[in-house]
């Protein structure tokens, strides 16, 4: 049988997440699988280098981009794709490529890893609270000035959201919607998209990963992690107000936290004031393994709706129980007191949670957590079903 050929499409942020993290491991799942990948991407990181004349034209790049609408149309060409799988297009691609594949007639896919079609910050999260004033009209995002707390900024994202919800871009050009949770999927719906074209497809832990984990004997540390984005949304604010109180109190468990972003400045100077926390920074793959398979479990204190959360089920496959905001994916993912515990995002109900967590849970929802990853989160199980995906829209 024909191996589907796939145009893979990616914006890269500043700073590293999960959005990044599987468009990487989908290209090499995809080739590894033996089909033909060409993968198109661009880096924000470019923005930095940009002349003054080239930081005014991103006022109308996220909307559209002339320069990527002809570069795709080139691709697509020479490359002769069966499927275009869009993973982010924002800010320097654009839905230019979207209409590319109208034009050649390639079907193209698209994957939701945030709410940035209905929402500028892509969160639904104003002032610390979720909001979802954005489902009636995007007009409320340039009110609020909702990204990066700047009109000025917000601007662009508007009109992107705007002008092709006037179109009608997302229902006549995208073919399929790929969300990592039903409840992204439901968010979705309840904006006004058309419930036949999303389909839930679940992040996923590499092989490589979990081999890492299997070839070695780890032992439980006396600590708890953090593993994700230095962000506002991801709770380390309040993360790192649970963690004074506990020094206030004399209670000495201690907190790792791996990863970078915006935040970094202000997570090291909180460091410096409490020994309990430790902070690792960016940890490559093969030394985050050890992070999370010896620690008693990873917390996730997100104050946004998570589409997924994919720390958690990499904490799953290696058998490390989960303590997350009951907000979400996160209630769908985190099966409470079986994989884990949820909590309302509150300093004194993380405290409450790891103060009152028994050694004998710990061990048990590890052990059903390293049951739910090899019942739902695979490698062979991700595969299957976006190929399941491709299939839907190229034999149509």
């Amino acid at each position: 049988m024909k191996k589907i050929r796939v145009l893979f499409v990616h914006n890269y942020y500043q700073f590293r997440g999960g959005e990044d993290e599987m468009a990487d491991l989908d290209t090499k799942l995809l080739e590894k699988n033996g089909h033909d990948v060409f993968f198109f991407w661009k880096h924000n990181k470019e923005i930095n280098n940009y002349s003054p004349t080239e930081k005014i034209s991103l006022v109308l790049k996220p909307t559209f981009s002339l320069q990527i609408y002809f570069k795709i149309l080139k691709i697509i060409s020479e490359f002769r794709p069966d499927v275009i799988h869009i993973n982010n297009f924002f800010p320097l691609i654009s839905p230019s490529v979207i209409y590319a594949g109208l034009r050649k007639k390639v079907p193209v896919v698209m994957s939701l890893h945030d709410f940035r079609l209905i929402c500028a910050n892509g969160l639904l999260l104003r002032n610390s609270k979720i909001c979802e004033k954005c489902f009636d009209s995007p007009i409320f995002s340039l009110i609020y000035g909702c990204y990066r707390n700047s009109r000025t900024q917000t601007f662009p994202v508007y009109l992107m959201i705007s002008l092709h919800k006037v179109l009608d871009t997302w229902s006549k050009g995208i073919s399929a919607f790929i969300t990592p949770s039903d409840f992204v999927r439901r968010k979705f719906i309840d904006a006004g998209f058309a419930a036949n074209k999303i389909f839930v497809r679940p992040n996923y832990v590499e092989d490589d990963f979990v081999r890492r984990f299997e070839n070695r004997g780890f032992q439980k540390g006396n600590y708890f992690v953090f593993v994700g984005r230095l962000s506002e949304e991801k709770g380390i604010k309040i993360l790192l107000s649970a963690w004074d109180i506990l020094k206030k109190e004399n209670l000495r468990f201690k907190l790792k936290i791996a990863g970078d972003g915006p935040l970094m400045g202000y997570v090291r100077a909180k460091a410096r004031e409490n020994d309990l926390v430790e902070v690792l920074g960016f940890v490559k793959k093969e030394n985050l393994v050890g992070v999370i398979a010896e620690a008693k479990a990873m917390i996730v204190p997100s104050i946004w709706y998570e589409v997924f959360g994919r720390t958690v089920i990499e904490s799953y496959a290696l058998g490390t129980p989960v303590l997350a905001s009951k907000i979400g994916a996160l209630k769908d993912i985190v099966i409470d007191g079986v994989t884990g515990a949820l909590f309302e995002p509150t300093p004194q109900n993380i405290i409450g949670k790891i103060k009152n967590t028994t050694p004998e849970e710990i061990k048990s929802w590890g052990q059903n957590a390293r049951k739910e990853y090899l019942n739902k989160y695979t490698e062979e199980i991700a595969y299957n079903n976006l190929i399941a995906i491709y299939e839907s829209v190229v034999n149509t």
